[in-house]
């Protein structure tokens, strides 16, 4: 699709779902932070759209849909919260669930020829999910079929006619719906970018204070620093388990279950922070639904996971599921998720309450476009 408005139409249809019933726009909306405002994303089968989305005959993702704000950067080299997707810049090569796009000479050549970069990868894969957008329709396709059937879908709506070229397929798709995101969801001009370019004056003192908590005590800068305010790496926080897991005890180990390295377990990719406050609920399965508490989780995560109480997100979001939200209570896996913790969350922050709130103030605020200020509660800049 060589048209930027071509490519948002897709993003918005039904048409790459091979159920007819879901979109990418399904769990990624603008108008939810570019996810779906739900711990857990409702694919096939669901009604409705954002914290209004009920599950009914669908069935629920393990983790919560990650925002899109930044991931077109030229910088990422991995996605999904465990990197399942990859690209290695010094081998020009990807790694991938799908074996055939992987390595120096793939089966699948005339796709991976094709992709742009490892954001227009990760949009084949979803395509490919029951849960997802697949459906359970067609189980005996295989993965290259059901791309093949999505293309010839989209080569066949009149709409779409005067965008396509010789040699069109799926690779095209994903690159029109990666670089559709690049645009689209590029965030470089919050109060803080003003206020590193010289216009100081954009940040009220409470602002200033929350950034030094950010950059100094909170340790937050450790992760989260550079163009993107995060280092890309997969990192453990120790957040509570909640959810469907992905496996059989409802568990999920993060990027172990990606590398089979114990190293990984419970390690899941660093997200980046411009318009972090609109991306509520927060962490891989939204165990947490507001920045105050992500937060008091990061002043002492051992103590956090231990004391986690599902009541909260239970009242708020309980109406979007068929069945009460399971909390892993398993001490062998909590064990192992405290001992997984990064190096520097193993001793408590100790932030009291005006350092806390001068930080909530930072995070909401000064790293939230302006045009998005009315849609969030500032009262922490009170």
């Amino acid at each position: 699709l060589s048209s930027s408005s071509a490519a948002s139409d897709v993003y918005k249809r039904q048409i790459l779902s091979l159920s007819g019933s879901v979109s990418c726009k399904t769990c990624h909306n603008i108008n939810f932070g570019t996810g779906d405002a739900i711990p857990f994303s409702i694919g096939v089968g669901g009604k409705g759209e954002g914290n209004n989305r009920l599950q009914e005959l669908g069935d629920i993702t393990p983790r919560n849909a990650p925002h899109l704000f930044n991931k077109g950067h030229n910088s990422y080299r991995s996605l999904f919260w465990d990197g399942r997707v990859s690209y290695n810049k010094r081998l020009k090569t990807y790694k991938t669930p799908e074996p055939n796009l992987n390595g120096d000479n793939p089966l699948y050549s005339f796709i991976t020829d094709k992709i742009d970069n490892v954001m227009a990868m990760q949009a084949l894969f979803p395509m490919l999910s029951e849960i997802e957008m697949k459906g359970e329709l067609f189980p005996e396709l295989s993965n290259l079929e059901v791309w093949r059937e999505i293309a010839k879908r989209v080569i066949a709506n009149p709409k779409y006619k005067h965008y396509l070229f010789d040699g069109f397929n799926i690779a095209d798709i994903a690159n029109a719906l990666a670089y559709f995101q690049k645009i689209e969801f590029q965030v470089n001009d919050t109060p803080l970018d003003s206020y590193i370019s010289g216009k100081t004056e954009v940040l009220s003192e409470r602002e200033k204070m929350g950034a030094l908590v950010f950059f100094e005590k909170g340790r937050c800068a450790r992760c989260h620093f550079g163009p993107l305010l995060t280092n890309q790496a997969f990192q453990s926080v120790s957040a509570p388990q909640i959810g469907p897991g992905q496996t059989k005890d409802k568990n999920d180990e993060g990027r172990f279950l990606v590398t089979k390295n114990v190293n990984d377990k419970y390690k899941f990719l660093t997200q980046p922070l411009r318009n972090i406050a609109l991306t509520a609920p927060f962490f891989h399965n939204g165990s947490f639904n507001s920045l105050s508490k992500v937060v008091e989780h990061y002043n002492n995560p051992s103590k956090s996971i231990h004391n986690y109480d599902v009541l909260n997100l239970q009242r708020n979001f309980g109406v979007n599921y068929n069945e009460y939200i399971f909390v892993d209570r398993n001490q062998y896996n909590n064990f192992y998720r405290v001992q997984s913790l990064h190096n520097m969350l193993k001793t408590p922050l100790r932030l009291n309450q005006l350092e806390k709130r001068n930080l909530i103030c930072f995070l909401k605020k000064s790293l939230t476009q302006e045009r998005f200020h009315r849609a969030i509660s500032l009262k922490e800049c009170e």
